[in-house]
C-alpha cells in the first residue's frame, strides 16, 4: 500500500505522504523507535540520533519525504555554535513509493552513516568550549581574589573573555579584558603620575 495519499480540502485535491504510517514502518525497518511528534514533525530515535521526517511542499517534492538528523540530546551552543561543512548534519529527500528495505538502506547510507563524523566533531567542539569556560572562570576567580578593588565581570556561559573595571579613589581609572589563558588587554587607563608611568614602562619593557 502506497504512502502517497490524497485529501480533498475546500474543493481542492492535496497530495501528501502518510507520515504517521511511514515513520512507524521506517522505524521498524531501521531498528529504531518512534518518538512523539513535535511541532508537526515526526521523529525516530536510533543509536543516539533523532531522525526527523517531513513532507515536501514543492511540486517537485511530491511523493518525497524530507529527512534530517541530529544527536538525540542535541543542544544549541549559542555564540559557540560551530560552523563549517564538518559540523553540518546531512538532510536528504527520499521517494516513498519504493520497497521499504531499499528506502531504509538509502537512509542508512546517505543520512545515518554520514552523521557519525559530524556528531563526533560536535562532541569534540563542545568539550573544547567547556574547557575554555572552565579556564576563563578560574582566571576570573583569581582576579577577584588577588585584586578585590577590581570589578570583574564574567558571564557564566562565556568562553572567550571577560572584563574588569576600576573607577575609585586611590588610583587611576582602569578598563580592560581578560582571557582564558590569563592574558590581559588594557583598553583604557586613567591619568598616571610620572612615577607610576615609569613603573609601568619598567614592568613592561625592562
Amino acid at each position: 500500500m502506497s504512502y502517497n495519499i490524497t485529501k480533498q480540502e475546500h474543493g481542492r485535491t492535496r497530495h501528501e505522504i502518510d507520515l504517521v504510517r511511514f515513520t512507524a514502518d521506517l522505524a521498524k525497518a531501521l531498528g529504531g523507535r518512534v518518538l512523539d511528534a513535535e511541532h508537526g514533525e515526526h521523529r525516530i530515535a536510533l543509536d543516539g540520533f533523532k531522525i526527523s521526517l517531513g513532507d515536501g511542499w514543492r511540486q517537485s517534492e511530491r511523493g518525497k519525504a524530507i529527512l534530517g538528523i541530529r544527536e538525540l540530546e542535541w543542544q544549541w551552543l549559542g555564540s559557540d555554535e560551530p560552523s563549517g561543512e564538518g559540523f553540518r548534519f546531512p538532510s536528504i529527500r527520499v521517494s516513498v513509493d519504493r520497497p521499504l528495505d531499499k528506502i531504509a538502506a538509502e537512509v542508512k547510507r546517505r543520512l545515518i552513516t554520514p552523521a557519525g563524523p559530524v556528531a563526533a566533531a560536535r562532541k569534540a567542539h563542545a568539550e573544547k568550549i567547556a574547557t575554555a569556560k572552565s579556564d576563563l572562570a578560574r582566571v576570573a576567580a583569581k582576579l577577584r581574589k588577588d585584586w578585590p578593588s577590581l570589578d570583574v565581570r564574567h558571564d557564566a556561559d562565556a568562553s572567550y573573555n571577560g572584563s574588569f573595571h576600576r573607577n575609585s579613589n586611590g588610583g587611576p581609572y582602569l578598563d580592560g579584558r581578560f582571557y582564558k589563558d590569563g592574558r590581559i588587554t588594557i583598553d583604557r587607563i586613567g591619568t598616571l603620575s610620572a612615577d607610576q608611568f615609569e613603573r609601568v614602562l619598567r614592568a613592561l619593557y625592562v
